[in-house]
């Protein structure tokens, strides 16, 4: 799907579209800004608003030993996929065509790997952090169909903007006229 055509369509609704997490969601390193919008969407999951999980191909990211205390907590408190075979093979081969580019070979196999479980489970969005992910969106969307990648920040302006909490900065008081 060309980028044109994507900005041309609507966003599916979050609350009824699945929503599938990098792994970088859950770390601290991620700018505050983003990582506040986690934080809120992580409690929309735990409140039942939100469908979010963690692709089994990024649970084994997080359950590394090297991987903060605070990330694996926040994983925690979501549900993850589990490895059911199910997907195109072909289609994961396009997609890491994509996320290789000039890298080192299979350098970017694991987000490959992520990008592809999102598509078997015919989740909706995939939420990241990762420049080269969001930079390769509309090709990687393009090679494994219907999926929108974004950040944490624009999935939450998305969703406010369906139910309608758009979150705006007050408004200046009105000046009536009369001098005080």
């Amino acid at each position: 799907m060309s980028e044109r055509r994507r900005r041309e369509r609507k966003p599916p609704h979050p609350r009824f579209a699945g929503i599938r997490v990098d792994a970088n969601f859950f770390h601290d390193t991620i700018p505050a800004e983003e990582r506040a919008a986690a934080d809120r969407l992580i409690l929309l999951a735990e409140q039942m608003v939100l469908s979010i999980a963690i692709p089994h191909t990024v649970r084994r990211e997080l359950d590394h030993p090297n991987t903060p205390l605070s990330a694996q907590r926040r994983a925690n408190r979501l549900v993850y996929t589990l490895d059911t075979g199910l997907g195109d093979r072909s289609r994961l081969d396009k997609v890491r065509q994509v996320m290789q580019g000039n890298a080192t070979p299979g350098r970017h196999h694991s987000d490959a790997a992520h990008l592809h479980d999102t598509a078997a489970w015919q989740a909706g969005y995939f939420v990241t952090c990762d420049g080269r992910i969001l930079k390769k969106a509309s090709e990687i969307t393009a090679a494994i169909g219907d999926i929108w990648i974004v950040r944490p920040t624009e999935l939450a302006a998305i969703f406010d903007k369906y139910e309608g909490t758009e979150q705006r900065a007050p408004a200046a008081p009105e000046d009536d006229g009369a001098a005080g």
